[in-house]
């Protein structure tokens, strides 16, 4: 493996998405390990890295999450836990999301 400089690191955000009327808010932390850091200069070795994080999203549950990124692409899985009204009509139960994510060069 090649040499990082940190290792982990903790990486906060709020997320706000909107579609038509429906609003959501959701913020909390990854802790992210690398590791693998990547080849600086000829791009053929890609960055590795293995994250966890715990987030909340605003009057509605709690969510846990799992990521591993490799280069500008992660794939992970997240669970829901209802912590509002719908946790009757769940009983509790919240439900699994798999995602995929690209980040482009910026």
């Amino acid at each position: 493996f090649r040499r990082v400089l940190f290792r982990s690191v903790w990486m906060p955000g709020i997320f706000y998405h909107y579609q038509g009327s429906a609003r959501e808010l959701l913020a909390g932390t990854y802790y992210k390990y690398m590791i693998n850091s990547g080849s600086k200069y000829t791009g053929y070795e890609k960055a590795f890295a293995v994250s966890l994080g715990m987030f909340v999203r605003a009057k509605d549950a709690f969510v846990a999450k799992g990521m591993i990124s490799r280069g500008d692409y992660s794939m992970g899985m997240s669970y829901d836990i209802n912590t509002s009204s719908l946790a009757t009509a769940s009983r509790s139960r919240g439900g699994y999301e798999i995602f995929l994510q690209f980040r482009g060069k910026r």
